[in-house]
């Protein structure tokens, strides 16, 4: 019982969590109940502060959008997500990011020389913020002061056929 409320909690499942390994997270749990602190809402902060990452709210925003896209398209979205973005801002939380840590992504992938992708992560990760202010995760999208930041990609125009290849006339 916490402030005079039954509050039930699970210990693990049988065969991975012993008789003995239970009795001693009963008693640790007891001691920690005793000391007035509630396991279980510390469990729901703990998990919320998990979902409030930039990969957390990544995989709800994919979830949501992906039955709309064509499966090429989501298959590039988490691509670049994966290859880009994960792997220096994924485990920090939202509201910890700011547009110089995002601007820092940015440019490595602009010197890999793929110019369009860095202007494609920038779109994405400005889309997952602005569905993260409409969930109240965020406050601000961090991608859009960076809008002219980035290098611009040079248009690569190609030459007009006059003529179909084969027809002799």
């Amino acid at each position: 019982r916490h402030a005079g409320k039954r509050n039930t909690v699970s210990l693990g499942v049988y065969p991975d969590v012993g008789l003995k390994d239970a009795r001693v997270k009963r008693q640790t749990l007891r001691s920690t109940v005793a000391s007035g602190a509630n396991q279980s809402v510390e469990r729901k902060e703990a998990k919320a502060a998990r979902e409030d990452t930039l990969k957390g709210v990544a995989e709800e925003w994919l979830a949501k959008y992906r039955p709309t896209w064509a499966p090429k398209h989501t298959e590039k979205v988490e691509g670049r997500l994966a290859k880009y973005v994960y792997p220096w801002l994924g485990s920090k939380a939202l509201r910890e990011i700011s547009s110089a840590d995002l601007l820092t992504v940015l440019q490595r992938v602009e010197a890999t020389g793929a110019h369009e992708t860095a202007h494609r992560v920038r779109q994405h990760v400005g889309q997952l913020y602005r569905y993260a202010i409409a969930t109240g995760r965020a406050e601000t999208d961090i991608s859009y002061p960076l809008r002219g930041a980035l290098t611009p990609v040079q248009a690569k125009h190609f030459g007009a056929i006059t003529e179909p290849k084969g027809i002799a006339g």
